[in-house]
């Protein structure tokens, strides 16, 4: 049996990732949010929730539950609390990533997992595939300033996918390499960028 192939996406803030997510289930793939992963933990795991509290305090909390802007607000002041909480969460949602590729081997045609910060926190190491969305629009608040640039980030991935069409030329570039990627065929340098 081949062994089912780990793909990324990434790219900047309304970059269209989440979309571009949306068409690789659509077309058949097993997809996972990084960010709705940080969702989940940041709601529902006690253990991950007592530490953002001695962490930030109880000021990112509104009647006993983590307020995300607030939690935001919070570390994009400060480099350094921005650093000890990725420090927490990435390792945490990366585990979970790996259990659902696990759980979804021999099941499906493709893995996707959109990871906004894919290269920023080193994690491209643990995927066979990145791809990176690109869209020609300014990114100017503090946490686009935190992330690479969209050039970077496309320059980094293996395939890159423009997002300067419609919707619909947007779903057959994803289409296209859904069908590349969902082979189990070697990539060889040519098929790439």
């Amino acid at each position: 049996m081949l062994k089912l192939r780990k793909v990324a996406v990434t790219g900047g803030i309304a970059s269209g990732k989440s979309t571009v997510i949306s068409f690789f289930q659509k077309l058949g793939a097993y997809v996972v949010s990084a960010d709705q992963i940080v969702h989940h933990l940041l709601s529902s795991n006690t253990e991950v929730i007592n530490k953002v509290k001695s962490l930030l305090g109880d000021q990112v909390f509104t009647q006993g539950c983590i307020e995300r802007k607030k939690v935001a607000d919070a570390v994009f002041k400060d480099p350094e609390l921005l650093e000890k909480l990725e420090a927490l969460l990435h390792p945490l949602v990366a585990s979970i990533i790996e259990e659902r590729w696990k759980e979804a081997s021999g099941n499906y045609p493709l893995f996707v997992a959109e990871v906004p910060l894919l290269f920023e926190s080193g994690q491209e190491r643990f995927y066979d595939v990145t791809v990176a969305v690109v869209r020609p629009e300014p990114q100017v608040n503090e946490r686009a300033a935190r992330q690479f640039t969209q050039a970077e980030k496309a320059k980094r991935a293996d395939f890159i996918i423009e997002n300067t069409g419609s919707l619909e030329e947007l779903e057959a570039k994803v289409a296209s390499l859904y069908r590349i990627l969902s082979t189990g065929e070697d990539l060889d340098d040519e098929s790439r960028k």
